[in-house]
């Protein structure tokens, strides 16, 4: 038997191929299929013909997983498939893609660099902090002092309260004073001295307004019901009827016209000359000596 499609035999007396059909019929994986051809010479030839192999039966992929491992080395991955002849689940294991840990700790050089930087930069704070309230620090109602304020305390500096003799302070412009060229010494905010006394504006206080009325009784009286705004007649005055039904006051040396700026309801009095107003301090940094 020969196998395999093979030319046969050449017989030199003119033999020829009669008929050829297949005798044997195989749909199996790797079957074999049988070819017979029939000769002149009442002789046959077998040729055999294999059917190739199935591959492994797929019906596509169920599911696709990928991990990663924690581990430092050499990467690689690892393709795992389960379920073979039906649907598929494929596992990708990818392996050491972690790199090495690094050397984060700090050289003493490049620490002793950061500490140098971070110690000029306060510095630098420090200094211009300094030049500012060598000018001056407000502290308003409500506030800490710089003396009860940690933060504003500085290494060779202390602060001093300027004196400026419970003064109001306005703006510049309009009717106020020119502004003062004095400038204070280390010396004299230590001391608490005030220096500005030619400097202050003079008080001074809106116009009052009040009147009486000249009385029916000469030149002598006043009407007592004729005073007004600031003025008043004394509790002690005495009066009379005159002939025109006038009540005046007789004026003598015991009797008094009152100018009292109370008596109006629309000015508020004390000892003082003052606009409304709340205190404040004017503290100064001043260099230790």
């Amino acid at each position: 038997m020969q196998y395999g499609n093979l030319i046969p035999k050449i017989y030199p007396t003119g033999i020829f191929i009669q008929s050829i059909e297949q005798t044997k019929t195989s749909d199996e994986s790797g079957g074999e299929n049988v070819f017979t051809a029939t000769l002149t010479n009442h002789t046959q030839q077998h040729f055999v013909v294999k059917n190739g192999k199935t591959g492994s039966g797929c019906e596509g992929i169920n599911e696709i997983r990928a991990s990663v491992d924690s581990n430092v080395g050499t990467p690689s991955v690892e393709v795992v498939e389960t379920d073979a002849g039906a649907k598929k689940n494929v596992n990708f294991i990818f392996k050491n893609l972690k790199g090495e840990t690094g050397n984060i700790a700090l050289t003493e050089e490049v620490k002793q660099h950061i500490s140098q930087s971070v110690a000029s930069a306060n510095q630098y704070t420090n200094n211009l902090l300094i030049k500012i309230f060598q000018n001056g620090y407000i502290q308003g109602p409500g506030m800490k002092s710089p003396l009860e304020d940690t933060a504003l305390h500085f290494e060779g500096y202390s602060w001093y309260e300027v004196n400026y003799d419970g003064n109001f302070f306005r703006a510049k412009g309009r009717n106020a004073k020119p502004f003062s060229s004095k400038k204070l010494t280390k010396e004299q905010i230590k001391n608490g001295d005030y220096i500005f006394q030619d400097d202050e504006q003079e008080d001074a206080i809106r116009n009052i307004k009040g009147s009486f009325k000249k009385g029916q009784g000469g030149y002598e009286s006043f009407d007592y019901t004729g005073c007004s705004g600031v003025f008043q007649a004394s509790d002690t005055h005495r009066t009379n009827d005159t002939a025109t039904g006038v009540t005046v006051s007789q004026y003598d040396n015991t009797k008094q016209i009152i100018f009292d700026t109370s008596k109006d309801s629309n000015l508020k009095t004390a000892e003082e000359n003052r606009s409304r107003n709340l205190t404040f301090i004017v503290w100064v940094l001043v260099k230790d000596e």
